[in-house]
């Protein structure tokens, strides 16, 4: 795997403080890869504590998780996936970037926490059975990538799933609405931290 230099950070989430380890310098490693990669979707956007996951930090500790099955997709560094762990939930991380997981698993360890990573592409079928909550944080920058994302989350949800995103509002967010509507999810509410605002979705 890519080496990466890396450094230890910490967020408070109520009473909880969550360690994690993330790039040293995000600029820097994200300019080293795209010198080497083909594809800009295999940039390491991974690699750093985006304000939206913070906000879903927070908004997941008014959440009842215990013993529900939570999905992160696009998870990152994992902290929202690790919280959600310690308030009790069995969770799966899934990342399509196949360097998260040593961040994933290493964030796991600093916080004794139990989570599964899984790396998962969207726009290919998955065998995982619906979840009771779909969690997600600053994944809706390429609006080409909204049907299949769509898709994918539909596909996830039973009759009484809950789905959460948090996510900088964009010009084209409204698509992402359009297009989850098209798929049979309704817009339940909007919870704004700052200039972040998590949604909450479930089947209509």
């Amino acid at each position: 795997m890519t080496k990466y230099e890396k450094k230890l950070g910490s967020l408070q989430c109520g009473p909880m403080t969550l360690r994690y380890e993330s790039f040293a310098d995000f600029d820097t490693e994200v300019s080293k890869a795209l010198d080497q990669i083909e594809h800009d979707d295999q940039a390491p956007l991974f690699g750093d504590l985006w304000p939206s996951a913070e906000a879903l930090c927070h908004y997941l500790l008014e959440e009842s998780l215990q013993a529900k099955s939570v999905l992160e997709i696009g998870c990152g560094l994992g902290l929202p996936s690790i919280l959600a762990s310690k308030l009790g939930a069995k969770v799966i991380a899934s990342d399509y970037h196949p360097h998260s997981e040593a961040f994933v698993l290493r964030n796991r360890e600093l916080n004794d926490a139990k989570v599964e990573f899984k790396q998962i592409d969207w726009r290919s079928p998955s065998e995982l059975p619906p979840q009771d909550m779909i969690i997600a944080s600053d994944i809706l920058y390429e609006p080409q990538t909204y049907p299949d994302l769509a898709l994918f989350i539909q596909l996830h949800c039973h009759k009484r799933t809950k789905v959460l995103i948090a996510d900088p509002e964009r010009v084209f967010s409204s698509q992402f609405e359009a297009v989850m509507e098209n798929c049979g999810l309704k817009l339940l509410r909007k919870w704004h931290d700052g200039n972040i605002i998590l949604k909450v979705w479930e089947l209509a």
